[in-house]
């Protein structure tokens, strides 16, 4: 076109191998939850089990529409429904989760949603998710730390499942869920031999977080 001005994109190779990376990271992450979803659903008859399969599947796509397109605070039990409700088998107590009632903003609500998806993802390959007697606790609390501002401590604790050993470098996994929540707080990871425990503090006075 006449008088267009011409706008040139520098993507260079390593811009392109680390985009690559990561979307083909997060679709196997997706397969996982899906394959989760599908293993895990139960029932006495084909037609119930798809309709009950369905059901589940509309839920992870609800959660994205309830963070994305609205602007409706999520209470963090309301989040662990739908992000654990693929893993959660046969509505069995395999994820047990307890803390007091609060509501988050949607950018935090989803920053913690992809957090706790990592996680449920890594536990269905390697951790307690991974085996019939292996149990989730996610346990938090409100309230000011060293009359420090308003944090929220969550601890997700790994027990049942195979022995776990540290790795020997950080996975992609880790360095996302560190990148999530670098902005509200911080995150620690340990490896125990008993099951992967993971500490979150977030700072609910934040900018972010408001």
């Amino acid at each position: 076109m006449p008088g267009a001005e011409l706008v040139k994109f520098d993507v260079n190779e390593e811009g392109v191998a680390l985009l690559l990376g990561e979307l083909d990271h997060r679709m196997r992450n997706l397969l996982m939850m899906i394959e989760a979803t599908v293993r895990q659903t139960e029932s006495t008859s084909v037609d119930d089990y798809r309709i009950t399969l369905m059901q589940r599947i509309r839920g992870l796509y609800e959660f994205y529409q309830i963070t994305t397109r609205t602007n409706r605070m999520l209470r963090i039990a309301e989040l662990l429904e739908h992000t654990m409700c693929p893993y959660a088998a046969n509505g069995t107590a395999q994820v047990l989760a307890a803390g007091p009632d609060h509501e988050l903003k949607p950018p935090l609500a989803l920053a913690l949603h992809l957090a706790f998806h990592e996680l449920a993802t890594n536990s269905t390959k390697y951790g307690a998710l991974s085996s019939p007697s292996g149990r989730v606790k996610i346990e938090w609390e409100i309230g000011h730390v060293l009359d420090a501002p308003r944090k929220l401590a969550i601890v997700w604790t790994e027990e049942g499942g195979p022995d776990v050993r540290a790795p020997q470098r950080r996975g992609f996994g880790s360095r996302l869920i560190e990148k999530l929540l670098a902005g509200y707080g911080g995150v620690r990871l340990d490896f125990r031999t008993s099951g992967l425990s993971c500490f979150m503090l977030i700072d609910l006075e934040s900018q972010r977080a408001k």
